[in-house]
């Protein structure tokens, strides 16, 4: 009886898990794809045929496949079989960039912007990879004074083709030079002798005076470093600054 009551008992645990595990997957398919090869996406699913249907590994298989960077969707289906299921993942490429559009441009020349962009025709559209080609576009216009440059973006879809058309908009705006420099606040050193620590000068027949953020920031920090100690006092420093980026010191042409 004792033995009878354990196969009765092994007999059950079978079956629970059984069922726990799913029908027997037959056949394993990827549909939707268009650029992208339906044997890159069969190489990252770990359902395989002649396994047992799984949820948690199917799930697996979705983020798996979403972490390769071509869909923006994914989703699971199942077609029964005679003797098991068919397991279809079904995808939704991201467009493709078909044309990138641009215009305003003057200062800076479009194979220079392009390659800051990082997107060409024929990349996988998106737009975080987008933007940061755009900040890139607009960092490099502030490096040559142009701190009031803009890039407007917008984005035609396709979805005959599942292409994108993006159009890129340049306000370069005006250039930005430095038209005076002023020293207030110090006691222990010279004006000539402190602004000859500066990499920013302004604008005179040997130098373009053209203004920088990062560089200014630089040389408060040298200014800092170089009158540790004295009489001057950085939030004298930095109330200068304060002015100086508010236009008070800077000309545009």
């Amino acid at each position: 009886m004792v033995q009878l009551a354990t196969l009765a008992l092994a007999g059950v645990g079978a079956t629970a898990s059984l069922a726990q595990e799913g029908p027997r997957v037959l056949e394993v398919d990827v549909q939707g794809t268009r650029t992208v090869a339906k044997e890159t996406c069969l190489a990252r699913i770990q359902t395989r045929v002649g396994s047992p249907y799984v949820d948690s590994v199917v799930s697996e298989d979705i983020r798996r496949l979403h972490a390769l960077g071509y869909f923006t969707d994914v989703r699971v289906e199942t077609e029964p079989l005679v003797d098991g299921i068919k397991v279809i993942f079904v995808v939704a490429e991201k467009p493709t960039i078909g044309s990138l559009e641009l215009q305003g441009n003057l200062r800076l020349r479009k194979d220079k912007l392009m390659e800051l962009l990082g997107v060409k025709t024929g990349d996988l559209y998106d737009p975080r990879k987008l933007k940061a080609g755009l900040d890139q576009i607009k960092a490099e216009y502030r490096r040559k004074g142009y701190y009031r440059a803009e890039v407007a973006q917008s984005v035609k879809m396709d979805e005959a083709t599942n292409t994108a058309t993006v159009y890129l908009a340049v306000d370069e705006g005006i250039r930005m030079r430095v038209r005076q420099i002023l020293v207030e606040g110090n006691l222990a050193f010279s004006d000539r002798k402190l602004r000859k620590l500066l990499k920013t000068k302004r604008k005179h027949l040997f130098a373009s005076g053209v203004y920088d953020e990062q560089v200014l920031d630089e040389d408060l920090e040298r200014l800092r470093a170089f009158t540790a100690g004295t009489a001057i006092r950085t939030s004298r420093w930095r109330r200068l600054w304060q002015r100086m980026r508010r236009g008070s010191g800077s000309t545009c042409t």
